[in-house]
């Protein structure tokens, strides 16, 4: 059974053709057994999914608008850490993990991000690794106590390419 029934915000940080983001949708769905889990990141939260007691949420699904353009390009990981930490408590995104898509996303890569450290407590702890969308995706849908630090030794912490 899969950690989170809820989406993941995903953030562009760097223009990427609505084509690139479609691929990156498609193959996290791979494995995510074959749920949609990342939410495209908008400016607000208006379109969000809402908390609703008993309703699992699916995050975007391809094809995305080919007018789509990411307003956090040219924003920095802590600055959309904040816009997490910040949703309204309605909005049913995970508050700990995220993803973002850097220059690296061309090569089908992206960065899962934690906000918590290993216990989820220190909000100002912040921590990524880039892994496939794949990989990446399959790793937030299963992780458990320990599995971020253990990860982290095989990876290392990846350095964000604006």
């Amino acid at each position: 059974m899969p950690w989170s029934y809820i989406p993941f915000a995903l953030f562009p940080l760097v223009d990427i053709n609505p084509e690139k983001v479609d691929e990156l949708l498609e193959e996290a769905r791979k494995g995510g057994g074959d749920v949609h889990c990342f939410w495209l990141a908008k400016e607000n939260y208006d379109d969000a999914p809402k908390r609703e007691t008993g309703k699992a949420h699916e995050g975007d699904a391809p094809p995305i608008s080919r007018d789509y353009t990411s307003p956090f390009i040219g924003k920095k990981v802590e600055d959309v850490a904040d816009w997490l930490r910040n949703k309204p408590d309605s909005t049913d995104l995970d508050l700990h993990h995220f993803a973002i898509l850097d220059k690296t996303a061309q090569d089908g890569k992206i960065v899962i991000c934690r906000i918590g450290g290993p216990k989820l407590k220190d909000q100002s702890d912040l921590d990524f690794m880039r892994l496939s969308a794949l990989d990446g995706t399959q790793f937030l849908r299963g992780i458990s106590a320990g599995m971020w630090e253990e990860a982290k030794e095989d990876y290392g912490k990846a350095k964000i390419e604006y």
